[in-house]
């Protein structure tokens, strides 16, 4: 206990250093949680809207995930069947839907363009219209992507809501219908507006003239776990069809990878930066400070303290000014991120018209590990300063005074 007074007496003795030196810590510890809780974000918030669109798993047959063509692409009634009475007794599933892929050309008076649709049995639980309505009561009712309207030269103010389409069914050839435009979808990305079309699987299926069919179905989980769910719902579909294979979210979206790793080395290779940075002024500052105290040093060693003691009094103000900046920059991260909510502050990604609120989303574990991280920056720069106490005696301290 004495040297932890001790400790603390030497750190209010010189005010002035000691302010620099927690002002150091604080600042560097707000930077690693900042940039990490971003990073954190980036990855949350790319994971929800990879699961948003395409489920925690989807089922399809073979062919369809190796790109083939043919007609047996597609789920057929029966396996639908079947697949529906295992998913609803399956307590981990929280939703479930099915899905049928279409397109061909679309065009409205004088104008036409290429066009990607789905066809959801509930398609609203995906996509609100930003103009117009977005229910689907109708066996004829649509939405469009706002881009493809615009390229078609479309208004929900026009008479005729009418879009003309024609479609590649693999059981009835080319098929052309006609069907009625409710609302406009605004996803955020203009490249894929440009073409989008969103149906019930019904509109899709007689658009295309075909029996109940389906491209795959997507799967909602309930709760975190995954690869449990996945092997399970594998084995049980493979006795449905071997030709059956259920894929999750990240190996149907492998940018999300890529991105995240990305990510995750530039936050690396930031942190080993900081740190080398934090090493550099601590060491700076603290082979500074222990010049001027050389002689205090060999006088409490004169007096009865020896060198491990002198030591641990040294390690005891570093860990109380890592304590001290501890507090300090968690509540500074928090108040940044109040700040940011308050003010609204955006980020528009590449390829995106629409801006996301930034956020910094703290988990414990890694805000932990960045607190680890800076208290080892502070013992690797303590180093230097324990050494030269160890490698002097009492008397050349205090001649040196």
């Amino acid at each position: 206990m004495y040297l932890i007074k001790l400790a603390f007496d030497n750190l209010e003795y010189n005010l002035k250093r000691t302010f620099s030196l927690i002002a150091l810590l604080t600042i560097s510890t707000c930077a690693v949680i900042l940039y990490q809780g971003y990073v954190e974000y980036c990855r949350e918030g790319m994971a929800t809207g990879y699961i948003s669109t395409s489920g925690h798993l989807e089922i399809a047959t073979k062919d369809f995930w190796n790109g083939s063509e043919e007609a047996d692409i597609y789920i057929n009634d029966d396996q639908l069947n079947q697949i529906y009475q295992y998913l609803k007794t399956d307590e981990n599933i929280k939703f479930f839907d099915t899905v049928l892929d279409f397109g061909g050309l679309a065009g409205y008076n004088n104008n036409s363009t290429v066009f990607w649709g789905k066809g959801y049995d509930h398609p609203e639980k995906y996509f609100g219209a930003s103009q117009g309505l977005s229910v689907f009561e109708g066996d004829e009712q649509i939405m469009v992507g706002k881009t493809l309207a615009q390229k078609l030269c479309f208004s929900l103010d026009s008479e005729n809501k009418d879009l003309s389409f024609m479609c590649n069914s693999p059981e009835s050839g080319i098929c052309l219908g006609s069907l009625e435009v409710q609302g406009l979808v605004d996803t955020g990305v203009p490249q894929n507006d440009k073409g989008l079309v969103i149906s019930t699987r019904e509109v899709a299926l007689n658009l295309l003239d075909m029996d109940n069919a389906a491209s795959y179905l997507q799967i909602f989980l309930e709760k975190n776990n995954l690869e449990e769910v996945k092997e399970s719902l594998q084995k049980n579909i493979c006795n449905i069809s071997p030709e059956l294979i259920v894929k999750d979210w990240m190996e149907l979206n492998p940018s999300f990878k890529q991105v995240n790793d990305m990510n995750e080395t530039q936050f690396f290779v930031i942190s080993i930066m900081i740190g080398i940075l934090i090493i550099i002024s601590i060491m700076q500052t603290l082979s500074t400070a222990f010049m001027e105290r050389m002689g205090e040093f060999g006088t409490l060693e004169a007096i009865g303290l020896n060198k491990s003691q002198n030591i641990m009094m040294l390690f005891f103000e570093i860990i109380d000014m890592f304590v001290i900046s501890v507090i300090f920059s968690f509540l500074i991260c928090i108040f940044i991120n109040k700040i940011t909510s308050c003010l609204n502050i955006t980020m528009t990604p590449p390829g995106y018209d629409t801006g996301f609120p930034l956020v910094f989303l703290f988990v414990h574990k890694k805000v932990f590990l960045s607190f680890c991280f800076i208290f080892i920056c502070c013992i690797t720069a303590s180093i230097y300063p324990i050494f030269s106490i160890c490698k002097s005696s009492a008397i050349k301290l205090i001649n040196r005074k």
